[in-house]
C-alpha cells in the first residue's frame, strides 16, 4: 500500500478557500440565521419533527424554508430535513429547470 505523502500547506489552501468563499457569500442573506429567534424556531422544528420529511428514515439535522425566504418563519413554510435532503431540494432549486426526482418534493 503507498504512502500518502504530507502536504504541508494544506492547511493554508484550506483557510485561503474558507476566506475566498465567505467573501463570495452575500452578508444580508444570513442575517435572519443570526437571531435568536431562528435558534429557538430551528430547535422545536427539530424536536417535534426528529425524522427527515423527505426520506423518512435519517434523524434530521437541519431546517429547510419551502419557499426560500428565509424571513419566513412560518410553521408550515418549515421542514425538518437530512443533510442529504437538504442539499439535493436546495440545489433543486436554484436550478433554472427543476429537476423531477423524488427526492425534489416532500410532503
Amino acid at each position: 500500500m503507498a504512502v500518502k505523502p504530507i502536504d504541508p500547506v494544506a492547511n493554508v489552501r484550506a483557510s485561503r478557500r474558507e476566506q475566498s468563499t465567505e467573501a463570495m457569500r452575500h452578508r444580508d442573506r444570513c442575517q435572519p440565521y443570526n437571531r435568536r429567534a431562528w435558534n429557538v424556531m430551528r430547535s422545536v422544528k427539530l424536536a417535534v419533527d426528529p425524522l427527515c420529511e423527505c426520506c423518512g428514515d435519517v434523524p434530521a439535522s437541519e431546517v429547510h424554508h419551502r419557499n426560500a425566504n428565509p424571513w419566513d418563519n412560518a410553521w408550515s413554510n418549515l421542514a425538518s430535513l437530512c443533510k442529504r435532503c437538504h442539499s439535493r431540494t436546495t440545489c433543486v432549486e436554484r436550478r433554472p429547470q427543476p429537476l423531477a426526482r423524488c427526492w425534489a418534493t416532500y410532503p
